[in-house]
């Protein structure tokens, strides 16, 4: 950033002061409780978004990020002995998947899946999510040590090593100290942080595949 500055000083700006970022203050409520529409998919995909407060400073939601991120990766990853029988019972598809983000001043943890069953896809993470269960110790415990080996490979990347200063700079967090909170972290650490969470917030959205003759229509179009 002390070169882009140093650039900048050749290019004197006409406006007094420097912009700031003003951000509206944002209401506890979701935007749309429920979203559905028809797009151009093989199956219907769905998405479950909690949205939450944001913990304060970068380096704070960091820690966050990695608290939440390993529980949902507990929850919807493969380590979950229940992950297979969803499959099999076409509930979710390999596509699944489950994240959170926290920001300066957003926050929020999504799950998502194209599936065959979507009212059942939204019954089981609505169920997962909210009564809060947790990953055994054993699962938590592995997926930290991941966790910290792609943490650890990503310092040999230069694109990621740029990608997270320039991330961590706007948002106030120090990627260097990525490894250093992971190694932090044990599994009574996430059981805290899921049980503090408020998760009566929440948004579905349904995209449908579209209608035959709405499909049939279309091809006509792009042939004429």
């Amino acid at each position: 950033m002390d070169y882009v500055e140093k650039i900048e000083e050749g290019y004197p700006s006409r406006i007094d002061q420097k912009p700031k970022r003003i951000v509206p203050e944002e209401p506890d409520d979701v935007a749309a409780v429920h979203k559905q529409f028809e797009m151009d998919v093989q199956r219907p995909y769905c998405a479950l978004g909690f949205k939450l407060k944001p913990k304060g400073n970068g380096q704070e939601n960091l820690h966050w990020d990695f608290l939440i991120n390993l529980w949902l990766d507990g929850l919807f990853g493969v380590m979950n002995p229940d992950y297979q029988k969803w499959m099999d019972e076409r509930i979710i598809t390999q596509s699944c998947g489950a994240e959170a983000d926290f920001g300066m001043d957003y926050a929020m943890v999504l799950v998502y899946s194209q599936t065959d069953k979507p009212e059942e896809f939204f019954a089981l993470a609505k169920e997962l999510i909210q009564n809060k269960k947790m990953p055994s110790d054993k699962v938590l415990n592995a997926l930290k040590i991941q966790y910290i080996s792609a943490a650890l490979r990503s310092l040999d990347s230069f694109e990621a090593l740029a990608a997270d200063q320039i991330r961590g700079h706007f948002q106030g967090f120090d990627p260097l100290k990525a490894v250093e909170i992971l190694q932090s972290i044990d599994p009574e650490d996430i059981r805290k942080a899921v049980e503090s969470l408020d998760l009566s917030h929440v948004s579905t959205i349904q995209i449908d595949p579209m209608k035959q003759e709405d499909v049939v229509l279309d091809n006509c179009q792009e042939i004429c």
